[in-house]
Formats: C-alpha cells, sequence, structure tokens
C-alpha cells in the first residue's frame, strides 16, 4: 500500500497574486492498492458525498494523466482519501488533489519523475504554480512561469510564526473570485504591488518576520474580491488589533489567514470570528504553522 500526504496551501499571501504560497500544517491523506481491475474510490472528510465518482475525480485523473505521459498502463486502483483541507475554500483543496495524485501516479511508477517534473505538471494541470508549489515543496515559495518551465524558491518559515485561519461557512469558487478581477489596473497600484511582493520574499529570506507581515498588503485583487465575503473588513480590523502583523485572504478566499508572532493567537482567532460573526457568517478557526516538507509518501 501506497500512503500520500499533501498540505494545504494558502496562496498569494497579499501582493504575491499567482506567484507566492505556503503551505500549512493542515493535510490530506490518500491510500492507494492496486487492483487487478477497475477504480474504487472511497472518501472520507470534507464533501466526501460528492467526490466518489472515479469517473469525475481529480485525484483518478491526475494519476491517469501521469501513466499515459510515462506511456505506461496503469492497474486498477482503490483509493481511499481523506479530506481535511475544506473544499473551494481557499486551501488549496483542487491542488492537493492534483498533487495526491501525481505522488501516487509517480510511486507507482517506481519515482521515475523529479518533483521538478511533478511541479511543471501540476502547474499545467492547475493553470498557476502558486498553490501546487508549496504542496509539493513545503515552507513559503515564490513560482514564476517560464517557456521551459517553472522556476521556484523556497524559504523555511520558523515553527513559532503562527497562522490562524478563519473558515467562514460558505463557498466560494475560484472562478468566480477571478471573474471579479478588472482586466487592468493603474501603474501605481502595479508598482505598489511590485514593491510589496519583493520586502515580503527579502523580509522572508533575512528572517524579519514582523515585516514580512507588514508588507503584505495589496491593491491587485483582494480589493475586488473583498465584496463577495461579508465581514472582511472587520476580520482584518479586529486580527491587527489583536496583535497579527497582517491578515489577508487566503488564496482566493473566501477564508481570512492573520499571521502571528508574539503567541497571541487565540486573541487573533476570537477576533477573527467576531469579524464573521458581525456580518451574520459562522467560521471555524484553526491555528496552525508551516509545513516545512510538503507532499510525501510512504509515509
Amino acid at each position: 500500500m501506497i500512503k500520500v500526504q499533501v498540505p494545504a496551501t494558502s496562496a498569494n499571501m497579499g501582493p504575491g497574486f499567482d506567484t507566492m504560497g505556503v503551505a500549512l500544517s493542515l493535510y490530506n491523506t490518500m491510500s492507494i492498492e492496486e487492483t487487478e481491475k477497475d477504480i474504487v474510490v472511497d472518501v472520507l472528510g470534507d464533501q466526501s458525498q460528492q467526490l466518489i465518482n472515479p469517473k469525475h475525480h481529480l485525484i483518478v485523473d491526475t494519476m491517469d494523466k501521469l501513466f499515459q505521459l510515462a506511456g505506461k498502463e496503469r492497474k486498477g486502483l482503490h483509493l481511499v482519501c481523506e479530506n481535511v483541507v475544506p473544499f473551494a475554500r481557499g486551501l488549496g483543496s483542487s491542488s492537493a488533489a492534483i498533487v495526491a495524485g501525481l505522488f501516487g501516479a509517480n510511486a507507482l511508477l517506481g519515482n521515475c519523475y523529479t518533483n521538478d517534473d511533478l511541479i511543471k505538471i501540476a502547474t499545467e494541470i492547475e493553470g498557476h504554480p502558486d498553490n501546487v508549489v508549496p504542496a509539493i515543496c513545503g515552507g513559503f515559495t515564490v513560482a514564476c512561469l517560464r517557456d521551459d518551465g517553472v522556476r521556484h524558491v523556497k524559504c523555511n518559515i520558523p515553527a513559532d510564526i503562527h497562522a490562524v485561519v478563519a473558515i467562514p461557512d460558505f463557498r466560494l469558487s475560484t472562478s468566480k473570485a477571478r471573474a471579479a478581477l478588472p482586466q487592468s489596473v493603474s501603474m501605481r497600484d502595479a508598482v505598489f504591488n511590485m514593491s510589496r511582493t519583493a520586502m515580503v520574499v527579502a523580509a522572508a529570506l533575512q528572517g524579519d518576520f514582523a515585516l514580512w507581515g507588514e508588507m503584505m498588503e495589496d491593491k491587485l485583487h483582494q480589493p475586488y474580491r473583498f465584496p463577495l465575503i461579508p465581514g472582511a473588513g472587520a476580520v482584518i480590523s479586529g486580527a491587527k488589533e489583536a496583535g497579527a502583523i497582517s491578515c489577508v485572504l487566503s488564496g482566493a478566499g473566501p477564508t481570512m489567514i492573520s499571521w502571528v508572532v508574539h503567541n497571541n493567537d487565540a486573541a487573533v482567532a476570537e477576533a477573527m470570528q467576531r469579524g464573521f460573526a458581525s456580518a451574520g457568517i459562522a467560521c471555524k478557526t484553526m491555528i496552525l504553522t508551516v509545513d516545512n516538507q510538503g507532499a510525501k509518501f510512504n509515509i
């Protein structure tokens, strides 16, 4: 039996739209056994009833793609997927499925593909690298697309830097969140984000995490997505008043993520919960750390 573990991810990190991401200590796991025929998928956890059709299952489709690229025929499969990463909440559920499928198929193929190969393939499937790169590599990552593939840099984040996530009780599809974005932005806003993105990366490399959080400002995507997320403004102001160094959208939302360095996680979580409650939205909060290892198999 092969077992794969893939972390949740939070993309964008404020200014790093489609570029920056981080792996979190929240995991989906998948067990794989080869059989003589057919595919059976048992899904436990979030959205189990909607993900059990193997003919329309992202993990199965991804595994099939890797077998096709390798020119190999696969046997039947029995997959048991335990989903903990919430679906359509901005925590990388689709990337977790894609990476699980690639790691599982690669293990069955004798690990003939490198992580860089898998990053390239995962990005082609997902369309952008900001979630799949940290899901595979772990840590805080910056990635860009080039004609010859995906270039990326990883920085480990210390365990005393905590992520407080507030997951509201509604979904927001990535397609809907992207539809809210303008077709063009001003030069002023572009420079604003470029400078903050550079500072976030520089601060992480220097280990200055107060600055890291301070620079997570954005004018390219969050202002256009906040109207889709009732209570977002109150969540941000409450989190910062409670001591968070930053509070931003996780991916396309609706989850909000605060970064905390002074052991006031509980106060920040309560403030974020109150922020959503002020708009009549229930939410679940979790206190996480950065996963610096990324996806693993045969754990």
